[in-house]
């Protein structure tokens, strides 16, 4: 008969062949931490759920027979966790992705348009900045930043910052922790080439922000 410590050694033995990736299908190697943690928390259920094999194989046999069916038990129990669970979140979580990526990029569509009708102030008579993910946007070219910043300096920023406010109100759902600094960080870069471009006076900004804005967009649509 096996020991409870006997159990347990094997049980780790099986875990880290499965912590190694090595014995996880294909398919679930993307759930690899959430699979990990489940086998920790369900270790004693996985076990107490196994078979014992027959005690009239000899004590060596006894062990590899256990550890056979073990393994089977732990794979069973990822293969259930996975269908039940974690895949049907996942899907959930690209719908949910795909729909919030949808609604930005039709939001944009709608911004182009309010910028091509001389539709879009902001934030008029008062001067606005923009400071977060990697970007300053300022009129104020003596403000503090860090190194790796991306420091726009523009004698008119209300407008620049009104499309940064602007895309991350679209953005809702779609834009996260993960992914922002890229998304404003092309944003910005975007700013600045269309900047340099044009003369930085207030009726060249009309042009400037719709070209960030159709550069966004087509960013968005290719990611």
């Amino acid at each position: 008969m096996l020991s409870e410590k006997q159990k347990n050694k094997i049980y780790n033995r099986n875990f880290q062949t499965f912590h190694s990736g090595k014995k996880l299908r294909t398919k679930h190697k993307m759930f690899r931490d959430e699979i990990l943690e489940y086998l920790k928390i369900n270790k004693d259920k996985i076990i107490e759920s196994t078979p014992l094999p027959s005690t009239d194989i000899g004590k060596d046999e006894e062990q590899s027979q256990f550890e056979i069916d073990l393994y089977n038990q732990m794979r069973k129990y990822i293969d259930d966790y996975v269908e039940s669970t974690l895949q049907p979140e996942y899907e959930k979580e690209v719908r949910e992705y795909l729909k919030a990526k949808e609604r930005l990029l039709n939001g944009l569509d709608n911004l182009m348009e309010k910028i091509k009708n001389n539709e879009f102030s902001w934030y008029d008579g008062e001067n606005v900045e923009w400071g977060g993910a990697g970007v300053i946007i300022t009129s104020d070219c003596q403000r503090p930043a860090r190194e790796n910043d991306i420091f726009i300096c523009v004698n008119y920023p209300n407008l620049i910052v009104g499309v940064f406010d602007q895309v991350k109100e679209l953005g809702a759902g779609y834009i996260d922790f993960e992914n922002k600094y890229v998304i404003y960080g092309f944003l910005a870069k975007s700013a600045q080439r269309q900047i340099n471009k044009y003369e930085n006076t207030l009726q060249e900004y009309n042009t400037i922000i719709f070209n960030m804005v159709k550069e966004m967009k087509e960013f968005i649509e290719e990611g």
